[in-house]
């Protein structure tokens, strides 16, 4: 992450990129660190070597459907957690009939 400053320290982290994702990453690495670990048809898992910071974490949140984080589990369950509560507010909004124009 780019975020310094908040104490955490650089681990491992491995991820699973499915669909189309593998070759976004490939192209586009997340990190330096980044190296692919193992590719099947479904899926390519990743590690990188890094301080899983809050930026860090959004933008994997920001891949959605595409990315799990495998380990280390507490990351898995913060990011499952960011998920929950992110489908908490859509579960709870109202929907109007029409949208209103100003």
């Amino acid at each position: 992450g780019i975020v310094i400053g908040d104490g955490r320290k650089a681990e491992r982290i491995v991820f699973r990129a499915y669909g189309l994702e593998p070759y976004y990453l490939r192209s586009l690495p997340l990190h330096h660190s980044q190296r692919e670990l193992h590719r099947t048809d479904g899926y390519t898992d990743f590690e990188v070597r890094l301080k899983p910071t809050a930026d860090f974490m959004a933008h994997l949140m920001s891949r959605g459907q595409w990315v799990k984080v495998l380990s280390p589990n507490w990351l898995a369950d913060e990011m499952q957690q960011w998920i929950k509560e992110a489908l908490e507010r859509y579960q709870n909004v109202s929907k109007p009939d029409k949208l209103k124009k100003n």
